[in-house]
């Protein structure tokens, strides 16, 4: 959800931009947008085509239309704060899991390296996060929860 994307990096904006500042900051992001769209996704795309199947549009059909719905969920109909990409990851290692379940050529010991890789990588994200938010908390800012 781009316009989700956009609201997190939005809070570090002034509240008051004149419109030279607003042309900066749309021309960057849309320079950002078509850099995207240039590599094909990035590392992301990357994460997606190595899972089963997703090279098939109807099977990338109902990942987009299942994350689309929980995506729905959480952003208009519950109150409860929810991290986009732990939603898609999460999404596309239940569906390895799944099809690990259903067919008999696909093993457990292929699905599992695949989906720790997934995990470690979210939780190294999440880590760096919260080193970052501790750090301006009690080294940068001391007083940083009194503010």
């Amino acid at each position: 959800m781009i316009s989700h994307d956009v609201a997190n990096i939005a809070v570090y904006l002034p509240r008051q931009l004149d419109v030279t500042l607003l042309l900066i900051v749309l021309a960057y992001f849309t320079a950002l947008l078509f850099y995207i769209f240039y590599i094909h996704g990035g590392p992301i795309q990357k994460v997606v085509l190595d899972k089963t199947g997703t090279r098939y549009a109807r099977s990338a059909t109902i990942i987009n239309t299942i994350y689309a719905g929980v995506l729905y969920y959480f952003k208009e109909l519950n109150d409860l704060p929810m991290s986009t990409t732990w939603v898609f990851v999460g999404l596309l290692c239940g569906r390895e899991l799944a099809i690990s379940t259903m067919n008999k050529e696909y093993k457990f010991k292929y699905v599992f390296p695949l989906i720790g890789k997934d995990f470690v990588k979210m939780i190294f994200g999440l880590s760096v996060s919260v080193g970052i938010v501790l750090s301006i908390h009690y080294i940068i800012i001391p007083t940083g929860f009194g503010l």
